[in-house]
């Protein structure tokens, strides 16, 4: 949707430093250990007998006891949102994973209606399209994943079941699964407004029409998604259905899911959710849909993670004041995110804005503009909101294929719904009263238009990409996350742990301090010791009027060099709003980028282990640089200076408190904490990238984004 919101960088910062502290080298302190001196006779005083320093007698130096070195830092199920692929695989060696999953399942294909008109409708269609896809590199054959609504199987509910082929619907999902597919949950009934079954929660009844309340996903309590909402179906499929054992993954209506629902599917068991969007950072899209961009591949949209500290899609949505019913992110839940269809900017976009507000008029488009830019990764809001020709998806999809093949391989996903591959669809569903806005499709679609369009893409995908090319279902794309392997099928060895392990970072650094604007922002530092720290952010006003928009950050620095080598960064943290870490280039280092990553885990105690190539441009750096930014390497880091942490609120006029309760940066240098005068030359106060110019906050790119309809 067109942003009305537009965001600018600041005026007049401050810098002021906040703390000294003693220079001190990693490893001068053996910090971790928690041993008494003596006795032990190996000369280290700690009394263990191991030799190490430590007291804890296991030998690892990280005094947790535990042998592995992490410092009580267990990373085994936290996985961060990363643009580079799992393990140390480059992104020319890793699989190009397509996951082609299908919601619904209401139509079977082989309803006397549709069977009149052929034999590949409905989910018959989607047994041969993938029956016709190769196999895999590996030998395995290629895989879906649907998520149904038990409404369409028999079942002997109120205001249930739905449809004329219940009978059907379960011989088609039973021939799903013999296929190898993969069943999830999708709710009972759709939380569809106009449904009549009779165990909808009363507080969640529309009074008018009698189902759920419109967006009732975004609003449920817990009690309700576990019974009504996930609870019901689940049971209920795994009654119907007993060689499924376990449903793993779940997608909500409409991407119609709060915080309350994450938290039932971590409960119950559920291993990934399927409804955050992603790729929607504002200058990110302005990158991706630039002509050309398919040969040369982007690189920034982010590979499947656990919600341990939140979605970077989600934070954008936030940021332009929408999705505020998403916070309290479940530890250890995976999120397969629903990708943003980027449509490239070659007339495409203006022709799709023309022809939506032609078209549609159940809703205001004022909303569209002159360019639609990217659309949510589902067939309906490509085919039926968008209103896309075959030839025009066969493009789009090609073009974002091609920015994943010759960029970072981050997966291509896509969510279908099998009955808009029938013929009932086209001449019984949208000649239904209440579709009347969407008849005006089949003069750009037709239902044998879609089957084509989907046969033709996978076809040109093996065909010319076919030795690269893994076509998954959303379970097997989170098992490839947590045991990656090329794209031959080797598997491929986790990212090593660089050293010296350093536990004195925020000793080393030297003074910290806070860099502010001037709209009444600001921060108080303490330090609690060499890895851990408090800090308190006030957000001032945003002047909307001036477009200057508020800024804070606490800062340390280092001499250039010293983060050649660093692996990882550890953090174990508390923070109240959306944090960021940024990597800071050396103030020699003029318009070197910096590069940043999200702690948006807002509740309670979070961690994360940080590889130096989860760093990403600021989502509102400059859009050329964006593209032509490559991943931190090295020869990058040679070049940074210093780190920061700096508020993400995307609220203002608040304050909230952050705790870094401990920071372990593997690999590090770091020797002095006489940082503002190395080398006997005086440094410059540390310039934030909003005072540089670096990030211009604002909305310089015409166009809008797709999701779903408005009524």
């Amino acid at each position: 949707m067109e942003l009305k919101k537009t965001i600018l960088m600041l005026a007049g910062l401050l810098s002021i430093a906040v703390l000294a502290v003693t220079p001190m080298a990693c490893g001068d302190s053996g910090s971790g250990g928690s041993g008494s001196g003596g006795g032990d006779g190996d000369g280290d005083g700690d009394g263990d007998g191991d030799g190490d320093g430590d007291g804890d007698g296991d030998g690892d130096g990280d005094g947790d006891g535990d042998g592995d070195g992490g410092g009580g830092m267990n990373f085994s199920e936290t996985f961060f949102p990363s643009p580079a692929p799992p393990g140390n695989l480059a992104p020319e060696d890793a699989p190009q994973i397509i996951v082609l999953a299908w919601d619904d399942c209401m139509f079977s294909g082989n309803h006397a209606e549709d069977l009149a008109h052929g034999s590949d409708n409905g989910m018959n269609f989607v047994n041969a399209l993938f029956a016709s896809i190769p196999d895999n590199p590996d030998g395995s054959k290629a895989s879906t994943s649907f998520f149904v609504n038990g409404v369409y199987v028999p079942n002997n509910e109120p205001g249930g079941p739905w449809g004329s082929e219940t009978d059907l619907m379960m011989a088609a999902n039973n021939k799903f699964l013999s296929n190898g597919f993969e069943m999830g949950n999708h709710t009972f009934d759709h939380l569809e407004t106009n449904g009549a079954w009779g165990k909808i929660p009363t507080q969640w009844k529309t009074s008018s029409l009698g189902g759920w309340a419109e967006s009732v996903g975004t609003k449920m309590d817990y009690e309700s998604w576990n019974t009504a909402g996930i609870g019901f179906n689940e049971e209920l499929l795994l009654g119907k259905f007993s060689g499924v054992g376990k449903l793993n993954g779940f997608r909500a209506p409409r991407l119609e899911i709060n915080d309350q629902g994450l938290k039932v599917l971590k409960d119950r068991g559920y291993i990934y959710d399927v409804d955050l969007e992603e790729g929607n950072q504002w200058n990110y899209v302005a990158a991706a849909v630039k002509s050309g961009t398919d040969t040369k591949g982007f690189n920034w949209v982010v590979w499947p993670h656990t919600l341990d500290n939140g979605t970077p899609g989600n934070w954008q949505s936030q940021d332009f004041g929408e999705k505020d019913y998403l916070k309290d992110y479940p530890k250890g839940l995976f999120e397969n995110p629903v990708y943003t269809i980027y449509i490239p900017d070659n007339g495409l976009q203006e022709t799709l804005a023309k022809r939506m507000k032609k078209e549609i008029t159940s809703e205001p488009t004022d909303w569209v503009g002159d360019k639609v830019r990217d659309v949510t990764g589902f067939d309906f809001n490509l085919f039926m909101y968008a209103r896309m020709t075959k030839a025009e998806w066969l493009e789009v999809m090609k073009y974002n294929f091609l920015l994943r093949y010759n960029g970072n391989r981050v997966p291509m996903t896509m969510g279908g719904h099998p009955a808009e591959y029938s013929w009932r669809y086209d001449n019984v569903v949208l000649k239904q009263a209440n579709n009347a806005d969407y008849l005006d499709v089949l003069d750009y679609n037709t239902y044998e238009d879609r089957k084509a369009a989907l046969r033709e893409f996978v076809s040109w995908v093996k065909t010319e990409y076919g030795d690269d090319v893994w076509f998954m279902n959303h379970g097997q794309l989170v098992e490839y996350m947590k045991k990656p392997f090329d794209k031959n099928g080797n598997d491929v060895e986790l990212d090593k742990l660089a050293s010296p392990k350093c536990d004195d970072f925020l000793d080393i650094t030297g003074d910290w301090e806070i860099s502010k604007d001037a709209l009444g922002s600001d921060a108080t530092l303490k330090m609690i010791d060499g890895n851990s720290m408090d800090i308190k952010f006030t957000i001032g006003k945003n002047d909307e009027a001036a477009d200057k928009y508020t800024s804070v950050d606490v800062s340390g620095f280092f001499e250039k060099g010293d983060f050649t080598n660093v692996s990882h960064i550890d953090i174990i943290y508390e923070t109240e709003a959306p944090i960021r870490l940024r990597l800071l280039p050396d103030a020699s280092e003029k318009g070197l980028m910096s590069m940043q990553v999200l702690l948006a885990g807002v509740v309670g105690e979070r961690k994360a282990r940080i590889r130096m190539k989860d760093f990403r441009p600021d989502p509102y750096a400059d859009v050329d640089a964006i593209a032509a930014q490559g991943f931190v390497d090295s020869d990058y880091l040679s070049k940074i200076g210093g780190l920061s942490i700096e508020s993400a609120s995307t609220k203002d006029e608040t304050s909230f408190s952050v705790k870094i309760k401990q920071i372990r940066v593997h690999g590090f240098a770091g020797k002095s904490a006489n940082i503002n005068n190395l080398d006997g030359v005086a440094r410059p106060h540390h310039m934030s990238v909003f005072e540089t110019g670096e990030i211009k906050r604002t909305k310089v790119h015409s166009g809008s984004s797709v999701f779903w309809p408005k009524k």
